[in-house]
């Protein structure tokens, strides 16, 4: 049915039944679009209830103005601090309900802004450190409550991966200088990730990013570098940060074991890998998963995977199982 067709059908309608029309509408309309419509419906609804009756009433759709980047910057500034001291959760008198609610319209309207300003821009360095921070969050709200949902991500429509994309994208346009790589490869290993992403999914993010080989070198002695003098040093009792240490730990292995095999040096990578990591019960089988899951990712040959294979069952470091001797002979049909 087309509008006109809608119009001219409601004409005769009583009062009564035109806020039944209504209401039976709006219940028809799935979550989402409700979610949307109350992001610019109220102002709307004020203009029509204010209207005089005897006169058309004409709502345009007026082109927004650019808001000047320093109250865009103090207005993202402002929600950092809220959510650091968990306002836009536990309920308190800072933050409405209603406004916690509504964080996600705040995020989706921050994202969209900053995504206006360009590399030509003197105000861009900053946007995309903004840009990162709200990353961040994001990821910090994967694992502890701070915002009214377990999945921000999918909350504000941007899948985990995507976003991180766009975040490298930001920094890498003004090339891959120490600082930026250092700061990358930290925005990686140390953060959460949500139901719908894998960990390794973000460092094959990150290594696809990183174009040539004599960068992933230098991110690579950088991951070695931050592996030293942080992740070796873990607390000796066992911990929740002890932990969580170990788990960046092992990010960074995965990582530097990635960048090594995308630079076609994969053994050396397993060698590293063998040698500093200690969170699985059983290094040998979580470093042919590992192997396994870049092959597929960066469209390889197996052939790293059947060669560990093949040296960790000869040594004896790997006693195989039905299904792994069948990946095996399975893997060995692609070479």
């Amino acid at each position: 049915m087309k509008i006109q067709e809608f119009r001219d059908k409601i004409k005769k309608a009583t009062r009564e039944q035109i806020e039944i029309i209504a209401s039976e509408l709006y219940r028809m309309l799935p979550k989402n679009k409700k979610e949307v419509m109350e992001e610019n419906f109220d102002s709307k609804l004020e203009i029509i209830l204010n209207s005089d009756p005897n006169e058309k009433i004409k709502l345009k759709s007026e082109k927004p103005k650019a808001i000047p980047f320093i109250n865009l910057k103090n207005e993202i500034l402002n929600f950092f601090f809220l959510v650091d001291r968990d306002l836009y959760f536990a309920p308190n008198k800072f933050v409405s309900k209603t406004e916690r609610s509504k964080w996600r319209f705040k995020v989706k309207s921050f994202i969209k802004e900053l995504d206006k300003i360009t590399i030509s821009s003197d105000d861009y360095k900053e946007a995309a450190e903004l840009y990162k921070e709200i990353y961040r969050r994001l990821c910090h709200a994967c694992a502890y409550y701070i915002l009214s949902t377990q999945v921000p991500f999918n909350a504000v429509g941007i899948p985990q991966v995507e976003f991180l994309h766009n975040v490298l994208k930001k920094y890498f346009i003004n090339g891959y200088s120490k600082e930026t790589l250092s700061s990358m490869i930290d925005l990686v290993t140390n953060t959460y990730v949500d139901q719908e992403t894998a960990e390794y999914e973000l460092i094959y993010v990150l290594v696809e990013d990183v174009p040539t080989r004599d960068v992933r070198e230098q991110a690579i002695e950088l991951a070695k570098d931050r592996l030293i003098h942080t992740y070796l040093k873990i607390p000796k009792e066992f911990s929740n940060e002890s932990f969580r240490f170990e788990e960046r730990k092992e990010r960074l292995l995965d990582l530097i074991l990635a960048l090594k095999m995308k630079n076609h040096e994969g053994r050396e990578g397993v060698d590293f890998y063998l040698k500093n990591s200690d969170f699985y019960s059983d290094k040998y089988y979580s470093t042919l998963c590992h192997i396994s899951r870049f092959h597929q990712m960066f469209n390889e040959k197996p052939s790293l995977w059947i060669e560990m294979y093949e040296e960790f069952v000869k040594n004896n470091k790997l006693k195989p199982d039905k299904r792994l001797m069948e990946e095996y002979e399975e893997l060995k049909k692609q070479l």
